[in-house]
């Protein structure tokens, strides 16, 4: 049951910058990061590496079909910046939302985007257990995906990108989907595209 804060320097070449993988049960509660700078890896090439990379990545899942369901809770995203092609994804189940996350001045550099067309999430261990929401949120166009999570708070989400980036890969900044009672007060995204672009706040 991790508790306390993590409070670290830069985070290189990573395909996983922040993850939480919870699988076989148990709570995972009053977590804070804060701090941190994430620097995701580049790819070289075509490999299977681009396909699950995440900045930030949370998911709830059973190993098994008898494993039991476990819960996070309380947890803080604080004073982040993020230097990635890839889009965070925190997803919980529809039996167990993740419960009061806080997203709170996350700074988020779209550098070198990556297509989403085949992308799925990272599994982070063995497991018998196949698709559990693998592809149905990772591949929505957000570069912060939320689905599935009880009492969301956003103060500060800013993304921002080049214009040609932006065009090619058109995304919101924030997409909150089966979230319930979000708060999101403050998210911006750079540029804010024209009355065709999808908006910087999505909530499917």
């Amino acid at each position: 049951m991790p508790k306390g804060d993590y409070l670290c320097g830069t985070i290189r070449n990573s395909t996983v910058g922040i993850g939480l993988y919870l699988k076989d049960g148990g709570t995972m509660e009053r977590i804070r990061f804060a701090r941190i700078a994430i620097e995701s890896y580049t790819p070289r090439g075509e490999t299977n590496v681009e396909k699950a990379m995440f900045p930030v990545f949370m998911d709830i899942e059973r190993r098994h079909r008898d494993s039991k369901v476990g819960r996070i809770r309380d947890v803080t995203l604080e004073d982040i910046a993020i230097t990635s092609g890839c889009g965070a994804l925190v997803q919980g189940m529809k039996e167990s939302p993740i419960e009061n996350l806080a997203i709170k001045n996350v700074v988020f550099q779209v550098r070198q985007p990556q297509d989403y067309g085949q992308r799925r999430k990272h599994i982070g261990g063995r497991r018998t257990l196949a698709n559990q929401r693998d592809t149905e949120y990772a591949r929505l166009p957000g570069w912060f995906v939320a689905a599935h999570v009880q009492g969301l708070v956003v103060d500060g989400l800013r993304v921002s990108m080049s214009e040609e980036d932006f065009a090619k890969y058109p995304r919101s900044a924030l997409v909150a989907t089966e979230v319930a009672g979000p708060g999101i007060r403050s998210v911006a995204r750079e540029p804010e595209g024209g009355k065709d672009a999808p908006p910087g706040v999505r909530q499917p």
